[in-house]
């Protein structure tokens, strides 16, 4: 048992297992070596020794199936490995030669005593390194060669570390080997230190290729129909090379001879057609197998692959409608049905169906239970239903069922295939034919009803109330049933939309559907909304105050109730959801005339008293006719209503007199009672219909209208009163009708009347009177304010333009023809396009409008609509003198200034107009003597002005010397007009004041001058010209005056210009200047300035309201104060808090001034909202909490300043007021105000109010 360490014998243990052993295949033991330094042995018991001397043993384990506790060992005996003194490197000759699979790592075992050797020669940390070289092989002739290098790697041993083995990557072994030879030559070696020699051993790699594998393309389908006349067939072969067989074949239906064939590995990857026929009429189906095999050359068998294809007969499939093919089909049962009586047709209990049994021809043909499933379809047309799971095995049978008539399909697929088959179905339903009814309680009872063809058809139900027939031509119309006992039970009419005829209408159970018929116990039942508006137009819902009667023929009923209790006293009650309920009792509607029960022929009145408990509201009364019940009872359902109460806060009362109601009616059309009764056509009827509550015991009544200003004249009027037994209150209708007076009244005339009641009674006479004045006004026949368009607004737009224009103030005698030229460019302006617009508001008096008017000059002008316009739409909508509504969005007196500045500062080119607009507040009124609506300028803001800009340059030579010349020229105008009126005189006076200013600039000397380059010097002259002409025109008086002033200036000028660079400058050596005035300026100019024609400030100056004492100084809040802290309800000011005194904020505003309300639970206040802008003041409000108040919340955010709030109310209800400044101004605080400022705060000022509803805060 002794072995030399460099032997290269081989070395093999072996083992035998005994017959009838459970595991004793190659997988079932394992071998192991006791050290791996001397020995290893692998899987077939071949050992390798390393080369290193020691003692080994193997053992070989049985794993008997990897049981827990069952393997069993057994050893080798102990093998000697001795040293023979010589260094070796030895592959053994069973390792030498190996086989792998493509794909797979080779591992190459050697044996060497290298390691050992060196690490005695050279120490014992001693390296040796090995070398691993892998070459491709080649073959001469038989034999084996080295070819070119793949791979080289290095490995180190040491004697505590040694290496025998070295694993081969599969990426570098690619090549696959012919049979019998090899791929791949790797040769391990190292040298020997002590000699110097180095040992080398080789190892052949056999790499065999992967075995072949067949695969099919198959189809997506593999059930088809024969209408596809071919089919599609393609294969490839995985791991294949030029010498795989590959054998491809077709058959039919089991036969042996292919119908189709391919026999060569260079068809994988082609798709070849295969044509297939028509399936016998006979068969189902016929079945095509493609079928695929293939090998490699080393192959051991071949690959196979293969499916069927399953080609159907297209025509197979039918329909059968009770077990017979049909190609269509008609559904009816009105033959059997149209002769039963009622009686015979309620046998049916009601499962009366319109069915068939539905089914393919399963038995004609070898259909699969299990692979051939149909899935059966209707129409979505409502028309057939099948009642079971659709889809289902060949040989199941379906209830097809006609739901409704009409025509429709029915079709069966084969699920496979896609094979489908279409079955027409004609079903005349049952439908608006057969109809069922079962009335409650059980009765005998009258039907009747009117046929298709409109004959009146009467039918009778059994004793047990049931009713079955069939009508042919369907019910038109409702149904009537009579119950037999119609003292107990109201008649009940069945809606034809309720018919439940419908066979869609089938209960769960299948059942034809009934007419259920339910009877109605005969009593009156109401259902009415309260809907009650406060004064704050709120709505609430609660609890009702209601009692009432019950009028037969007129008569009250005493013994009437509602709800059970008696109907003449009050009663409380709720609704859910705020719906109240009332039941009355017919049995109850008797009195002293009517004591039979009541009858068809009665007409009854159902009159009922609501209200709110507390007496806050005015009570409402409700009035029902039978007629009304009537109905409802015909529905089925209650007698429906709605009231409205109105809170006393809302209504009119006067003198205790509460007018509910008052309407204005002309012509017959309503409308609300406006605050002035404007006539139009005192032709058409005019009459005011008045409804009150009156409270008194007076036995007449009497309702009487009288002229303010002639109380001996008085107009009859139609009053109707009603007075009920069980309630005090009197609801007094009044008619007066106008028409007695308006015919006499002149255009123009208004007329003042009062209302009074006369209420008389045995006790005396009672007047009453309405404090009310009804002011009324004849405008019959009044022209349209829009003639204002061609009259009084275009002889303003006249005025306007003719003082705006001016005459030409520039002559051109004896001027240079340089500066001639320049003139000519500022000489006069034009107004090129103008608009004028005139917005009108209603007042108080029909005849007197509140007017502006806009006036719009060049460019502005497109922006302006003229004509006349209304700015209030309803009475544009309601009055024909009124003019259309319009509303102009645009700030005008902004936009005027702007194309203002625009115009002066040269728009509009070469142009020489004037451009901006004006703004004059006006009185409109009718001039009833001239027959012709009349404007009355008030005041007018102008803003109009235009300019020019003119440059010219003259570049020429004298002799050899250039020589240059340059004249510029410009000007501007402002425009203004000043209206001054007196009234005393009825004489207004315009102003027109033209400022402009002109200047003309000479330059010459030597240079050039042009835009891009220059290069000049010379003197130069300058002279300025300002002029201011004022024209005043009235009716009395017509004047001009001028004032010009001209000052002129000279002395040298020089430029340098260069592309974007530029130096230049001029050299002042003198100036002088000079004032004069003309003609009447001094006197018009004083007029301007006062607003007087007396010189002094007349009521028409708006300066002369707000003109202060030059010694006194005016100026805004000083809220520097803002600087220092401030706190709201904190620490610190609850630290400042005196005994019985709260500090809400330290450092307030000091005109704060905070108001409460009566609860003292809400405070409002002015708030500086920690702004140094006074515009930013506003009004807050802050609601107590915790007994206190938190910082307050803005009511209504604005651009503009709020002051002197008021407030009123509690914290559950409470209005506000307050002063709102708008002026688009920006003040700042602590600077000075001027009289112009304080004059637009004044005039800027509006009172604004808001509501608290207890939730929020509504502004208006």
């Amino acid at each position: 048992n002794k072995i030399s360490a460099d032997s290269e014998n081989e070395i093999k243990l072996g083992y035998n297992v005994k017959n009838g052993a459970t595991w004793q295949g190659p997988e079932d033991f394992v071998w192991s070596s006791s050290d791996n330094t001397v020995a290893s042995i692998n899987t077939s018991g071949a050992i390798t020794l390393t080369g290193r001397a020691g003692s080994v043993s193997f053992t070989l384990t049985a794993l008997n199936g990897g049981q827990t506790g069952k393997q069993f060992n057994i050893s080798s005996v102990v093998l000697e490995v001795i040293h023979s003194g010589t260094s070796f490197l030895n592959i053994n000759e069973w390792a030498k030669n190996i086989e792998i699979t493509k794909g797979n790592n080779a591992k190459i075992y050697y044996s060497t005593n290298l390691t050992e050797n060196n690490a005695s020669y050279n120490g014992s940390d001693t390296v040796t390194e090995y070398f691993y070289d892998l070459y491709e092989a080649f073959y001469k002739g038989d034999e084996l060669k080295k070819g070119a290098l793949v791979m080289r790697q290095t490995a180190y041993s040491t004697v505590l570390a040694p290496t025998f083995s070295f694993t081969i990557d599969k990426q570098y072994l690619i090549n696959t080997s012919t049979r019998g030879k090899y791929s791949y030559i790797l040769e391990v070696s190292a040298r020997d230190l002590k000699t110097d020699m180095l040992f080398t051993s080789s190892a052949n790699i056999c790499v065999k290729n992967l075995p072949a594998k067949a695969v099919l393309s198959r189809a997506k389908n593999l059930y088809i129909t024969d209408e596809q006349q071919n089919i599609c067939v393609m294969f490839d072969v995985d791991n294949k090379n030029s010498q795989t067989e590959a054998y491809l074949s077709v058959t039919k239906n089991n036969g042996t001879i292919p119908i189709f064939y391919r026999d060569k590995i260079e068809d994988s990857g082609k798709e070849f057609s295969v044509d297939i026929n028509a399936v016998d009429k006979a068969r189902l189906f016929d079945v095509y197998k493609i079928s695929l095999k293939a090998k490699n050359e080393f192959d051991e068998t071949y690959s196979y692959d293969s499916y069927d294809l399953f080609v159907y007969n297209s025509e197979a499939l039918k329909i059968m409608i009770n077990d017979k093919v049909l190609e269509s089909h008609t559904m009816s049962l009105s033959e059997q049905l149209s002769h039963m009586t009622s009686e015979e047709l309620l046998n049916y209990s009601r499962n009366i169906r319109l069915t068939d049994n539905i089914s393919i021809n399963y038995n004609q043909y070898k259909w699969s239970s299990v692979y051939d499933k149909i899935t059966w379809s209707t129409e979505d047309d409502g028309i057939l239903e099948l009642n079971y799971n659709t889809s289902v095995f060949p040989d199941t049978k379906l209830l097809l069922e006609g739901v409704k008539s009409g025509k429709s399909y029915v079709t069966a697929r084969h699920d496979l295939t896609g094979i489908e088959k279409r079955l027409e179905v004609t079903v005349e339903g049952l439908r608006d034919k057969l109809f069922i009814f079962q009335v409650y309680p059980i009765q005998k009872s009258e039907v009747r009803y009117i046929n298709g063809k409109g004959e009146n058809k009467t039918k009778y139900t059994d004793s047990k109330g049931r009713l079955a027939f069939f009508e042919n031509e369907g019910i038109k119309g409702d149904v009537l049933f009579i119950p037999e006992n119609s003292s107990l039970y109201d008649k009940f009419k069945l809606k034809s939309h309720d018919l439940k005829s419908k066979q869609e209408e089938i209960n769960y159970l299948n059942l034809y559907p009934q007419n259920n018929i339910m009877f109605k116990n005969s009593s009156v039942e109401v259902e009415f909304n309260v809907n009650i508006i406060n004064h704050n137009g709120s709505t609430v819902r609660p609890d009702i105050l209601i009692k009432g009667g019950v009028y037969r023929n007129g008569v009250y009923c005493p013994e009437a109730t509602i709800n059970g209790k008696k109907s003449s006293e009050n009663q409380l009650i709720s609704g859910p959801d705020y719906v109240y309920s009332l039941k009355l009792n017919p049995s109850e509607f008797v009195n002293s005339n009517e004591s039979d029960p009541i009858t068809e022929d009665d007409k009854l009145e159902y009159v009922f008293e609501i209200n709110i408990p507390g007496g806050s509201y005015h009570p409402a009364f409700m009035k029902l006719d039978s007629e009304l019940v009537r109905l409802s009872k015909l529905y089925n359902r209650p007698v429906r209503s709605s009231v409205f109460l109105k809170s006393s806060k809302d209504t009119r009362v006067e003198n205790e007199v509460s007018i509910i109601s008052q309407k204005l009616v002309i012509d017959g059309k309503e409308q609300d009672m406006p605050k002035n009764i404007i006539i139009e056509d005192k032709t058409k009827p005019t009459l005011i219909d008045t409804e009150m509550t009156f409270r008194g015991d007076y036995g007449n009544y009497q309702v009487k209208f009288t002229d303010k200003h002639n109380s001996d004249i008085e107009y009859t009027t139609f009053t109707e009163v009603q007075s009920y037994e069980f309630s005090d209150t009197i609801i007094i209708k009044n008619i007066f009708d106008m028409q007695q007076f308006l015919p006499s009244m002149e255009l123009g005339e208004e007329k003042n009347l009062e209302m009074q009641i006369l209420a008389k009674n045995a006790n005396g006479l009672q007047i009453i009177n309405l404090p009310t004045n009804y002011k009324i006004n004849q405008l019959s026949n009044i022209d349209n304010l829009e003639t204002l368009k061609t009259g009084g607004l275009k002889e303003v737009n006249q005025e306007v333009k003719k003082a705006i224009g001016g005459p030409s103030v520039l002559g051109l005698d004896g001027k240079s023809s340089y500066v001639k030229k320049s003139l000519e460019y500022l000489r006069g302006y034009s107004i090129e396009s103008d608009s004028i617009r005139l917005d009108i508001t209603p007042t108080d008096n029909p005849l007197v409008f509140r007017g502006v008017i806009k006036i719009a000059f060049g460019e502005l002008s497109k922006y302006l609509s003229s004509g006349v316009y209304s700015t209030d739409e309803e009475m544009s909508s309601k009055y024909k003198y009124m003019p259309e509504y319009s509303y102009h969005q645009n700030d005008h007196i902004e936009d005027s200034k702007i194309y203002m500045r625009a115009y002066m500062e040269g728009y509009g080119a070469n142009k020489k107009a004037y451009g901006g607009g004006g703004y004059l507040d006006c009185e409109i009124f009718y001039d009833t003597n001239d027959g012709e609506w009349k404007i009355l300028i008030l005041k007018s803001f102008m803003h109009v002005g235009g300019g020019y800009h003119y440059r010219q340059v003259y570049n020429t030579w004298i002799g050899f010397v250039p020589v240059t010349a340059e004249f510029l020229a410009g000007g501007a105008g402002l425009v203004g007009l000043k209206t001054i009126l007196d009234k005393e005189k009825s004489d207004r006076t315009y102003i027109t004041d033209l400022q402009s200013h002109i200047y003309i600039k000479g330059f010459g000397g030597v240079g050039r001058d042009y835009d891009i380059v220059s290069l000049k010097i010379g003197p130069y002259g300058k002279i300025g010209l300002d002029q201011r002409y004022m024209w005043l025109n009235s009716e009395s008086k017509k004047s001009n005056g001028q004032q010009i002033k001209v000052k002129g200036e000279t002395g040298i000028e020089y430029k340098i210009k260069l592309i974007f660079s530029k130096i230049e400058g001029s050299y002042e050596i003198g100036e002088a200047s000079k004032t004069w005035t003309f003609n009447d300026y001094n006197n018009i100019n004083r007029i301007y300035s006062t607003g007087s024609l007396t010189g002094k400030l007349g009521f028409m100056s708006m300066d002369s309201l707000y003109k202060t004492d030059e010694n006194i100084s005016v100026s805004f809040e000083d809220r520097s104060y803002l600087l220092n802290d401030r706190q709201w309800n904190t620490t610190r000011a609850r630290a400042l808090t005196l005994e019985g005194v709260k500090i809400m904020q330290t450092n307030a505003y000091p005109y704060s001034n905070p108001l409460m309300t009566a609860d003292g639970e809400m405070m409002v206040y002015i708030s500086d909202m920690n702004s140094t802008d006074l515009n930013d003041s506003a009004i807050c409000y802050s609601l107590k909490r915790d007994g206190a108040f938190p910082e307050g919340i803005e009511i209504d955010s604005s651009e503009y300043a709020d002051m002197d709030a008021v407030v009123d109310g509690t914290a559950n209800g409470a209005a506000t007021a307050w002063i709102r400044v708008i002026v688009d101004e920006k003040y700042i605080s602590g600077e000075d105000a001027t009289s112009h400022d304080i004059k637009n705060m004044i005039s800027g000022t509006e009172i604004m109010e808001g509501i608290y509803e207890g939730k929020k805060l509504i502004t208006n």
